[in-house]
């Protein structure tokens, strides 16, 4: 249950679990049936998202720059496609464990691993998928995927009680900002896809949740990430695809110095400054020297200023981080923004900080 904030309904005070993933007892009423029809657990992610509607779901593929399942069966491909969707109904890198067949020994055909992330609505860039050969344990673990799709019924509720017994009241199980997994087996028979969620002992969730696990071995520069950043091998994935350029690995040691620094905003990065650090912002002159860029970039912290980096993109020697640097206010203000970094005497240093100028961030009505 560490994917999911459970509440129980029962005879107990009103409480929601806490971080250990321990479960509480809530007074509250039943919800109604008009309202148990309105949100399918069965079917639907954290924000209502209709995963067994067949429009929806077409979306959600496509947005991947993938076909759909069925095209792929027939074009001769067998094995699976496990989706993954946060607590918050954010779409997790995909991972795809396909084959041509087997030999005459049960030996896949041309088993191939495949990592991709969703690209969002105004996103530019488009993360290149990570592809590499599939290893023959992976492909025994994505065959027991495939048994247990088999071997289960289409929804969850069917195998998973509503309610449970504490101190010997029964009581109802609410489960909030569940993980979901969409798994689509691709076997000689067809597709079949079941839609699972962490709010209950379920064995074909976990085996799916868990591929994410297993193919983040199989990308050596994806593991020079600081596992202690992320809360599962998911997310730790999702920002391996922001990596790009001729060095990955040299990408993944800035990210990790970046993220580690993340929970004093800009400041945080002063550590990190080159003697000769220069740093540009908007309408201003330019500030030299690790001591009045570190005096700058304390400044913007206190300005509730917080940067997000979207791509980090690495060479031999020298790494560029980009991305949006929010002013948040009565008004918000968002700017693109670059970070050059050099390594010097075997450390990472930051040498250039540019800030591109703020435009009003439009509010969000939704």
């Amino acid at each position: 249950m560490a994917n999911a904030i459970r509440i129980f309904v029962g005879w107990l005070a009103a409480a929601i679990m806490c971080a250990n993933g321990l479960p509480a007892i809530a007074q509250s009423p039943e919800p109604s049936e008009a309202a148990a029809r309105e949100f399918d657990r069965d079917c639907m992610d954290d924000y209502g998202r209709d995963l067994c509607d067949s429009g929806r779901w077409s979306a959600i593929v496509s947005s991947f720059g993938l076909e759909p399942a069925e095209r792929v069966q027939e074009q001769g491909w067998r094995g699976v496609r496990v989706f993954t969707i946060d607590g918050y109904s954010r779409d997790m890198p995909m991972v795809s464990v396909l084959n041509r067949g087997t030999e005459e020994y049960g030996f896949p055909i041309d088993p191939v691993l495949e990592i991709r992330r969703a690209a969002g609505p105004d996103e530019v860039k488009v993360a290149v998928p990570l592809r590499r050969e599939a290893w023959y344990n992976l492909y025994l673990e994505a065959m027991q995927l495939q048994e247990l799709v088999a071997a289960s019924p289409v929804r969850q509720s069917s195998s998973t009680a509503s309610t449970e017994m504490v101190d010997g009241e029964e009581v109802l199980n609410i489960c909030l900002h569940a993980w979901v997994t969409v798994t689509e087996s691709l076997t000689d028979r067809g597709v079949e896809r079941r839609v699972r969620n962490a709010c209950g002992e379920d064995a074909m969730f976990d085996a799916g949740y868990e591929m994410s696990a297993r193919s983040l071995r199989g990308f050596p520069h994806c593991n020079h990430l600081d596992p202690g950043n992320y809360r599962n091998e998911s997310t730790q994935l999702q920002a391996c695809m922001n990596l790009d350029g001729e060095n990955r690995i040299a990408a993944a040691e800035v990210l990790t110095l970046i993220e580690g620094a993340e929970s004093d905003g800009w400041a945080g990065l002063a550590q990190h400054l080159a003697r000769g650090a220069r740093m540009l912002m908007p309408n201003e002159e330019p500030i030299e020297g690790a001591g009045p860029v570190s005096a700058a970039l304390v400044a913007q912290s206190g300005r509730r200023t917080r940067p997000y980096i979207s791509w980090v993109t690495g060479e031999a020697n020298r790494v560029v981080a980009s991305g949006e640097v929010w002013r948040y206010g009565e008004i918000d203000e968002s700017a693109e923004f670059e970070q050059v970094w050099m390594r010097t005497d075997g450390q990472w240093r930051i040498t250039e900080l540019i800030v591109n100028p703020f435009r009003k961030v439009p509010p969000n009505d939704e």
